[in-house]
């Protein structure tokens, strides 16, 4: 039985970084429009671009519905690229809460069974089984295996060792060993904020800080128990895993200049959002 194990070392991490709250809003609705707030999505940019959406027009369903895409494209610049696409994505999201679930999507989610809920998240644009886990999670709808999509590698490269560079085998593997804890939204949520904050602050994708990890003796990366010493040749094993991902970031950065052209070039939105939907990475689609 995994929960144990991994029971301590989520009580390691929580020793290391103390308790942790949630960053990103927990109401279903703010969190997708705060989600739609930043490009390349990242908290800092979502802050940003929610900010300055917030002020200058506000997030309540009729406000974006009434606002003009000029204004909506102007206000969520400070949020990074293609804002007018994400302008058009605010309004379909604005006006799907109000037509389909009454302009209050927390309440109408939260009479559906698990599988439902999922289909109806899943169902605003970008969002896809990761981000429809978390929003269900956090907003205390369904107590779901919620793994954090930008940094599913955590979990499984601490309890097996290097986690090789298949996403969807990596992000299963995670979310089989995180439904072994009770399921309970104080104890998932819990797993999801440690998990998130270590991998962005130490377990990094490309270049971890192993030396500074609270879990190196419990690492299967880092530590050897043959020897009952820390080994670094386990991280080579890492490092020939960071120069593919590398290669990887590359690629993104390529296909995020095309896509940077081509939404300059038309003003056809769904086409943009299927361009970036289908191919953007893992963490581009939550």
């Amino acid at each position: 039985m995994a929960a144990p194990r991994i029971t301590s070392l989520l009580d390691s991490l929580e020793s290391f970084y103390g308790t942790l709250e949630p960053h990103a809003p927990t109401d279903p609705y703010a969190f997708l429009i705060w989600w739609h707030c930043g490009y390349p999505a990242s908290e800092e940019r979502c802050d940003k671009g929610w900010a300055s959406l917030r002020r200058e027009v506000g997030i309540a369903p009729k406000q974006l519905g009434s606002a003009s895409t000029a204004i909506l494209t102007r206000a969520l610049k400070a949020g990074g690229m293609v804002p007018k696409l994400r302008a058009a994505r605010l309004k379909e999201i604005a006006a799907r809460v109000q037509s389909e679930f009454g302009g209050d999507l927390q309440s109408a989610l939260s009479r559906l069974p698990a599988a439902q809920l999922r289909k109806a998240l899943k169902a605003f644009p970008g969002i896809g089984d990761p981000g429809a886990d978390r929003i269900a999670l956090f907003a205390r709808l369904s107590p779901l295996a919620a793994v954090p999509s930008a940094c599913p590698f955590v979990l499984v490269r601490v309890l097996d060792g290097p986690e090789g560079d298949k996403y969807p085998a990596i992000y299963a593997a995670a979310q089989r060993t995180l439904d072994t804890l009770p399921a309970t939204f104080d104890a998932r949520i819990r797993a999801y904020l440690l998990l998130s904050f270590h991998g962005r602050e130490l377990c990094k994708r490309s270049r971890p800080f192993c030396e500074r990890c609270p879990l190196q003796r419990q690492c299967a990366l880092q530590f050897d128990p043959r020897t009952n010493k820390l080994s670094h040749e386990n991280r080579n094993d890492a490092v020939d895993i960071v120069s593919e991902r590398r290669d990887a970031r590359l690629r993104r950065a390529a296909f995020l200049r095309a896509a940077r052209r081509h939404v300059r070039r038309s003003d056809r939105h769904d086409e943009h959002a299927r361009i970036l939907e289908t191919r953007a990475s893992p963490q581009s689609v939550l």
